[in-house]
């Protein structure tokens, strides 16, 4: 089964999450300086804002509304927005939000907006070093909490319990505004370890975990985002495995890491005990299965075709097990394997369709299909079919086909043979007798008619025996006639294709060629010594 919904979600769940901490865990082994490039939060930031993106679309629904005071009594969801936009580090966002409100002209509130316009917001490239930052951080939470204790925002309710989360004083009570234990770890950070550093993770995040029920109430997600936190990406992509997405997930965010050049952060002693290149084992296991999709094979193909070490051996081993049930899609897989210089494939798979055509009894769309193998043994076989067709009924079917044999007659000698009778045929309707004389002899003489097709020759020939003009057989050809007519009678022939030789028809073979023979002498009697 296919569930690539799922996938996709759990994708655009966790794939920006796994950039950024896999982007900032590669500073982990210099992790002894703390230097700014490990400062994680900004990242995790960004993350946090995709993932949950109901705070700004809630926002904007207030902003684009009435441009006036009041939004607070117009939209219930007013202040869990103004606090969702805080914890996730709007802070320009949520001192609009607060300008909407009813009220915003009054001290509590424009001491409210000063608080946020003054909050110290850490930049790599903002010119401060990491001890810098981090005091300036603490006066201003300081100053904070002052403010807080001295009742500066007692008489409005939800700017003092706001005020109170942002000054990391109820780091507790943010946990009702947040849906999942890496969001909380987020917003806690934000105001109370703004410079986390990548190795601190792991601790933060199982305390958060501890308020949302502990570890047994984790789903597979949120081991996911744990193993992210944690830098074990091994355990990451096996955990992706275990998702009902059929691999998707897996296959595309290792391939993406490997060409990104994030993979080398997998430990070593790890990797030794997995393939050289895990991204692709993945990604050749995905095209595996989309290969037995009656739909999607064809991105099956597109996926093996990325897997430069094995892909090609697995797409070589799939393609003539797809069983086509149209002629289409077996022209499909024909192309595919012939641009991926697989010819045998190719061949195998006419086999297959020229079999069913043959079975269907269409002998011509059999023969096609032969001719693309380019396989002489099934060419031979099935024209064998077309002539024993025309023994027992008389009729020579595709003539089209036939006539325009061109180059394709030389696949085998009994094809070739095939092609040159039916050439004999073209050139007596046309009435070049003389000429379909020798065209007839010269396929006796040179022995690539089947033994058990001679009779059937020699029944041909009769007609131009009797010609009332000048003999169209010579001396010479009169002769070999006869002669393959005595071989024929003396060895007869056993097989099953033959048609008997009865008394009658050897009798009248036989005094037509002894006429001819007479008249041949009479005609030219310089080649009858």
């Amino acid at each position: 089964m296919f569930h690539f919904p799922s996938g996709y979600l759990l994708a655009s769940h966790i794939v920006k999450g796994l950039l950024l901490c896999v982007d900032v865990h590669d500073n982990c082994y210099n992790a002894v300086n703390c230097y700014a490039g490990d400062i994680v939060l900004p990242h995790l930031r960004e993350w946090i804002r995709f993932h949950f993106p109901s705070g700004d679309l809630l926002a904007s629904q207030i902003v684009k509304g009435r441009a006036e005071t009041g939004a607070e009594a117009r939209h219930p969801d007013y202040w869990p927005t103004v606090i969702t936009l805080l914890l996730q580090g709007s802070i320009d966002s949520a001192r609009t939000m607060l300008k909407l409100h009813s009220q915003c002209d009054s001290e509590v509130f424009l001491e409210a907006d000063k608080v946020l316009g003054t909050m110290p917001e850490y930049s790599v490239y903002g010119g401060l070093s990491v001890s810098e930052f981090n005091s300036r951080f603490s006066s201003w939470q300081a100053e904070l909490i002052n403010k807080v204790n001295a009742g500066v925002f007692s008489s409005s309710k939800n700017l003092q319990n706001i005020m109170n989360m942002i000054s990391g004083e109820s780091v507790l009570e943010m946990k009702q505004y947040c849906s999942t234990w890496y969001e909380l770890m987020v917003a806690s950070l934000m105001y109370t370890e703004p410079t986390v550093k990548s190795f601190d993770l792991s601790f933060h995040a199982n305390k958060c975990i501890m308020q949302f029920g502990g570890a047994a109430r984790l789903s597979l997600t949120d081991h996911i985002v744990l193993s992210l936190l944690e830098c074990n990406l091994h355990d990451v992509i096996k955990k992706l495995q275990s998702t009902c997405d059929s691999g998707w997930a897996a296959a595309h965010l290792t391939n993406l890491l490997f060409h990104c050049g994030r993979l080398n952060v997998i430990d070593s002693k790890i990797m030794s005990g997995m393939p050289q290149r895990i991204d692709e084992e993945l990604v050749l296991e995905y095209g595996t299965l989309l290969m037995s999709h009656k739909s999607l094979w064809q991105a099956g193909v597109s996926y093996l075709d990325h897997c430069p070490t094995l892909g090609a051996p697995r797409l070589h081993l799939l393609l003539p097990r797809l069983n086509p049930r149209t002629e289409a899609k077996a022209h499909k897989i024909i192309q595919i394997a012939l641009d991926r210089n697989m010819p045998d494939v190719a061949a195998g798979v006419c086999k297959v369709e020229g079999m069913k055509s043959l079975k269907r009894r269409r002998l011509g769309h059999a023969l096609n299909w032969a001719l693309q193998s380019q396989d002489s043994g099934f060419a031979a076989f099935l024209a064998d079919k077309v002539l024993e067709f025309y023994a027992r009924e008389g009729v020579l079917g595709s003539l089209d086909l036939l006539d325009n044999l061109g180059s394709c007659m030389l696949v085998c000698d009994r094809l070739t043979f095939l092609g040159k009778y039916c050439e004999f045929h073209q050139v007596y309707r046309s009435g070049e007798l003389k000429k379909a004389a020798g065209l007839l002899v010269s396929l006796l003489a040179s022995k690539i008619c089947p033994k058990y097709f001679w009779l059937t020759l020699l029944t041909d020939a009769l007609p131009l025996l009797e010609t009332q003009d000048s003999p169209v057989f010579s001396y010479k050809d009169t002769c070999e006639l006869i002669a393959c007519l005595e071989e024929l009678v003396m060895e007869g022939s056993d097989h099953p294709r033959s048609a008997p030789l009865s008394d009658d028809k050897n009798r009248l073979i036989r005094l037509a060629l002894t006429k001819n023979l007479v008249r041949a002498c009479v005609h030219d009697p310089s080649h009858c010594v």
